[in-house]
């Protein structure tokens, strides 16, 4: 019986599309991993310098926590249903399963740069340093594909999540189990939230010197 104590981590990979080998897996159909992805982060470092290049930099810091909370929720939600097909699962999982719903649902809104999560403040610096600059056009555009991708990334957990539930043998998952996974899972979605709205002095120093190194030591 697949639960949620199995190992969300090894779930998680395959929903990333690493395949056992470390190979890749690519589905012939819409999976949970396909969804994460729209919300992924893209390369924002050639958007403009200065603080263009500290938000890229702070977006990335978001999403070392944003993105393992997404692959383990999505990864639980695979085992629980015995698919990543999100056909197969079908619609309406946060009332069947509704801790490891919740959480996908909440990586979502992370990923996707919505606030008051951190990627929101970073995409936000990003935009702003663009528009300030002499790239309005190039930055114009990558806010209408953050528009398109944000509609995107709904579309399919909004119709998984908080759809209809569904009738017959398909939708009906194995039963939800609080142990060290799924407390490791909050664990991270814990430091995700925290992370809006405290990072340590430390580690903002750090991203900091980082950025000087993108823009050639200045």
């Amino acid at each position: 019986m697949v639960t949620l104590g199995r190992d969300p981590v090894a779930a998680g990979l395959a929903e990333a599309g690493i395949g056992p080998d470390g190979g890749a897996a690519v589905p012939a159909r819409p999976r949970l991993h396909q969804a994460i992805a729209a919300g992924g982060t893209e390369d924002r470092v050639g958007l403009g310098a200065g603080a263009a290049t500290f938000g890229a930099l702070l977006h990335l810091t978001y999403h070392t926590l944003a993105k393992p909370l997404a692959f383990f929720s999505a990864g639980t939600l695979a085992q629980l249903h015995s698919s990543s097909d999100i056909d197969e699962i079908g619609s309406g999982t946060l009332g069947r399963t509704p801790v490891a719903s919740a959480l996908f649902l909440l990586a979502a809104v992370m990923v996707t740069g919505s606030p008051p999560f951190g990627p929101f403040f970073s995409e936000m610096t990003i935009l702003r340093a663009g528009f300030a600059g002499a790239h309005t056009g190039a930055i114009a555009a990558f806010l209408a594909c953050l528009v398109l991708l944000f509609c995107g990334l709904f579309y399919q957990v909004g119709r998984l999540v908080l759809g209809e539930q569904g009738d017959g043998p398909r939708n009906a998952p194995d039963p939800e189990r609080f142990d060290a996974a799924t407390a490791t899972t909050i664990v991270v979605a814990t430091l995700a939230v925290v992370s809006a709205f405290y990072l340590p002095d430390g580690l903002l120093d750090l991203i900091h010197a980082a950025a000087r190194v993108v823009e050639g030591g200045r």
